[in-house]
């Protein structure tokens, strides 16, 4: 019977690549990793502004639109959607969408563990390499670039040996999921299919194109009813144009960030034993205390270094926080509340303070001209972009003196064309940000290298551990790396935010708040830090001041997140106003022309307005006919925006909080 030419076959010469960790016990290790990682982010989680730009279009759907057609999107449409059936499923609320993202992200660092134990053939170096991804915490709104790429390299590796069921058609079944998620993930991972389809079946030419022409093929019979829906909506040409004009903003922008650099200070000690600091509270003290009550008190305490954070709210130096002085001082009727570090009366906070001051190790620092936060991104950087080239060599050199397996080397170097190319792409606009995103694909590189470096039953002799250099190098190697994706990601604060090192104890607790936080109406489980600033209190307004299917238009500032707060869908198909991004003048009349169509009967302007009207000069006419500014103000925080109303929509009251007009019974 002749070959099947979708199928990569399974050689013999392949045989050596199935050694390593059993499949039974890697099933558990993956296991183990998919559980740690979830509860790890569980009790970290936190969603960042930027995460509501898809919150906010999510339930634009639920108000019955569709992307494209009725609102702009870039290219994220199954993105939408998950987030819209997980706030079906579990609610308006945060939970459905943590439990998205959080779940896609622990399975990604289990896919990792998987794979990379499977390329280095030594479980070790996949939970070493699993680490690194897990610490680079990336965000939880970026989970499909996290799990894809991973994904998509599992796929192409069973591909690759002959385990794939499917063959080509499941390649282009996960292509086309990609593109659906994001339109430049599925042109990255179409790339990386085709490259492992190619290198799989080099030796053989007719069974390459067959391969290549029927996945391709595929792919762009998945794709048809897609492209038919873009263009009933808007038409091919000009949602491209858009897209492209968008690209070439972001290019620009990128190309005048600062480049990532090495930086030391050689003036810097290597080894230097930092002074005992002590922490700081918050206090808030009572409105009858006077000015030397509040004096008495802060001798009382050892209270120094006083600063006025806001009007009521002073921040001291605590220069005796023994647990006795601090429990003192929560309880002082002169005191109304004491926030900050320095409250911290556990038993691990004590002895964390006991340490600090009497044991000096605990303040010894290692280089603190070279271990620096910015040089923690640069290797981080570096070794992310450096990587895949010397994969690739290796894998040159490999195939070269004939030392590995055709399968194990066409991943290889598929997986390294496609690190590269991602590199390029995603990291050049903001690498601090979109390092962690690609941490996945990166360790997996490593691991593969790392297991080469040491040897392994399939590593043909080359490298054993009785060459204890290599294992001493490669540890080294992992403990800088270790440290720069810590230090980059600012695991050690987020682990004492979250109050993660203060015990099992406070950890379990934890858990628990986090599941009723994230249950609450989103409105009651907003930040208390952003609830309380301007646009809080805004969007507090806009809830008890608008029906629930009025509109909502925000400008001159980034903040989707009052739109999901607030649960008033977004005006005018915009839920940012951005430079590059739908601000051509057809867009802008597409922008007015459904606004003339809602009902909107607030505006809230940010501190950008300036930026807004050049931006987007023909919305900002329309918005002058249409509105009149009835409050500038920081309404009792710190940032000032301005509130418009629509002066043809009849006020039924004024709202008894900030005297604005209601336009719905307050």
């Amino acid at each position: 019977m002749p070959a099947n030419p979708l199928r990569a076959p399974a050689r013999a010469s392949d045989s050596a690549t199935r050694e390593g960790p059993k499949p039974g016990h890697l099933a558990i290790g993956m296991g183990v990793v998919f559980a740690l990682t979830f509860l790890l982010r569980w009790l970290t989680v936190f969603f960042t502004n930027d995460h509501f730009t898809h919150l906010s279009r999510a339930r634009q759907i639920l108000l019955g639109e569709w992307p494209i057609r009725d609102f702009f999107d870039p290219g994220q449409f199954l993105h939408y959607y998950m987030s819209a059936a997980a706030q079906v499923i579990f609610g308006y609320n945060l939970f459905g969408e943590a439990l998205l993202t959080i779940g896609f992200i622990s399975l990604s660092a289990a896919l990792t563990f998987g794979l990379s134990s499977i390329v280095a053939r030594s479980w070790r170096i996949g939970a070493c390499a699993t680490f690194l991804a897990v610490m680079a915490m990336p965000r939880l709104y970026n989970y499909p670039k996290v799990f894809l790429y991973i994904a998509a390299m599992w796929l192409a590796w069973r591909y690759a040996h002959g385990r794939l069921r499917g063959g080509v058609g499941s390649l282009a079944a996960f292509t086309f999921l990609a593109f659906l998620f994001r339109y430049d993930h599925g042109a990255y991972i179409g790339g990386l299919m085709g490259a492992v389809i190619v290198f799989t079946h080099v030796p053989r030419p007719r069974r390459t194109l067959v391969a290549l022409g029927t996945y391709a093929a595929l792919c762009v019979l998945l794709a048809l009813p897609f492209i038919g829906y873009v263009q009933w909506a808007t038409g091919i040409r000009r949602y491209l144009g858009n897209s492209v004009r968008a690209t070439r903003i972001i290019n620009r922008d990128a190309q005048r960030r600062s480049p990532v650099r090495l930086d030391a200070d050689p003036s810097q000690p290597l080894l230097t034993t930092m002074p005992v600091v002590e922490p700081r509270v918050t206090i808030v003290w009572s409105a009858t205390a006077t000015e030397s009550v509040t004096r008495a008190a802060e001798t009382q305490y050892g209270l120094v270094d006083r600063q006025l954070l806001r009007e009521g709210v002073w921040t001291y130096r605590l220069t005796d926080s023994s647990t006795d002085t601090v429990v003192t001082l929560t309880r002082d009727p002169r005191v109304t509340d004491v926030g900050g570090a320095g409250r911290d009366t556990s038993r691990s906070g004590a002895v964390r303070r006991w340490l600090d001051r009497n044991v000096p190790i605990f303040r010894l620092r290692i280089a603190p001209g070279l271990l620096t936060g910015r040089n923690a991104l640069a290797w981080f950087y570096y070794g992310t972009t450096g990587l895949p080239l010397l994969v690739l060599l290796v894998c040159g050199y490999l195939a070269w003196k004939r030392r590995a397996p055709q399968a194990e080397l066409a991943t290889m170097a598929a997986y390294a064309c496609l690190c590269m190319v991602i590199g390029r792409a995603l990291l050049a606009a903001a690498p601090d940000t979109r390092l962690a995103d690609i941490a996945c694909p990166t360790v997996t590189l490593g691991s593969w290298l790392a297991g080469r470096a040491v040897g392994g039953r399939a590593g043909g002799g080359h490298g054993s551990w009785s060459l204890p250099w290599r294992p001493i190098a490669l540890a080294g190697f992992f403990a800088i790396s270790a440290w720069s994706v810590v230090a980059q990601a600012e695991v050690v604060a987020t682990l004492k935010k979250f109050h993660l090192l203060e015990g099992p104890g406070t950890a379990w607790r934890q858990i628990s708040a986090v599941n009723r936080q994230l249950h609450r109406r989103p409105i009651d489980s907003w930040d208390s830090a952003i609830a309380n600033d301007t646009i809080g209190i805004l969007g507090r307004y806009v809830l008890r001041c608008t029906a629930p299917d009025d509109r909502l238009l925000v400008l001159g500032a980034f903040a989707p997140e009052v739109y999901f707060y607030a649960e008033r869908g977004f005006a005018g198909g915009q839920v940012h106003f951005m430079s590059g991004w739908h601000d051509s003048p057809d867009d802008q009349v597409l922008t007015n022309e459904r606004l003339r169509r809602e009902r909107v009967p607030i505006v809230l302007v940010g501190g950008g307005q300036d930026r807004f009207e050049f931006g987007f000069p023909m919305v900002a006419k329309e918005i002058r006919s249409r509105f009149v500014e009835v409050a500038r103000s920081q309404f009792g925080s710190r940032a000032e925006w301005g509130v418009l109303v629509d002066p043809t929509r009849v006020s039924t009251g004024t709202d008894p909080q900030l005297g604005l007009p209601c336009f719905v019974k307050p």
